[in-house]
């Protein structure tokens, strides 16, 4: 089929596509605590605890040390009484799978800078589990690769954002309010990029938003807008040279309140 390019003034072509799932991978797994520190003495030899930063790089940041490639990292609120609520990443890094807000009542927070290049193994989830919230964003040119799915609210909430410059692949399905009760927002601003190598969902079972603008563009294989019953899906183009194209086919309101 013809490739379909959706500019702010494009018309989607509506057909149906149904929704996969897969089993995740089994990892080791490593937890941000933010609890990095070391200590400093006084003369009269006595220790005082200082902290360090958020780094992602510092092994005192994670439970089992700094994540490894075969392992699943996840992220969310640090121990008790320490500073560090947002993971920072400035620089290379392989992991087996990554998480972002992974507890009721939680909330995990990743922020990638211009040096991160983020390849994860397997899935990317941010807001994993009902009652968690996830908020990532890459800037500056920062890439991700997923091996598997990219879910943005799985039974949570999420957010993940994409500016100036950034690139992200998923090599799996792109979800955003994948779950019943869940929510999911993806902004793709300022000249990034996203690839989604198989579907682009936009509210599965839940509720989701894609917003892409100021040059921002979107290339996936399917796409849906609000797939299941009582689930809803809004996506946006905004700005000069913003765009999303499909590669075969594309459906705007499934069983679910969808709207471009």
């Amino acid at each position: 089929m013809t490739p379909h390019s959706f500019r702010p003034s494009s018309t989607a072509l509506a057909v149906a596509l149904a929704l996969s799932s897969f089993a995740p991978a089994v990892f080791a797994t490593t937890n941000w605590t933010g609890d990095a520190h070391h200590f400093v003495y006084d003369e009269d030899g006595n220790a005082y605890r200082v902290d360090d930063g958020n780094a992602w790089e510092d092994s005192g940041n994670w439970s089992n040390g700094a994540p490894a490639s075969n392992e699943a990292v996840n992220i969310d609120r640090p121990l008790a009484g320490r500073n560090n609520q947002v993971a920072q990443l400035d620089s290379a890094r392989t992991v087996g799978s990554l998480n972002v807000g992974t507890a009721n009542n939680g909330l995990g927070q990743l922020n990638v800078g211009a040096n991160g290049k983020l390849n994860i193994g397997d899935s990317f989830t941010l807001g994993t589990v009902q009652g968690s919230t996830g908020k990532a964003t890459f800037n500056n040119g920062a890439t991700v690769n997923s091996g598997g799915d990219l879910i943005v609210g799985k039974g949570g909430s999420a957010d993940l954002t994409l500016k100036n410059g950034s690139k992200a692949r998923s090599q799996g399905d792109t979800l955003i309010g994948a779950d019943r009760g869940a929510s999911g927002t993806l902004i793709v601003d300022s000249g990034s990029t996203l690839t989604s190598d198989k579907r682009l969902v936009v509210g599965g079972a839940g509720n989701g938003t894609l917003q892409i603008k100021n040059g921002g563009q979107v290339t996936s294989q399917d796409s849906i807008i609000a797939a299941d019953l009582g689930s809803n899906g809004s996506a946006s183009l905004d700005g000069t040279d913003s765009l999303w194209k499909t590669l075969d086919d594309m459906i705007v309101g499934g069983a679910g309140n969808g709207s471009l």
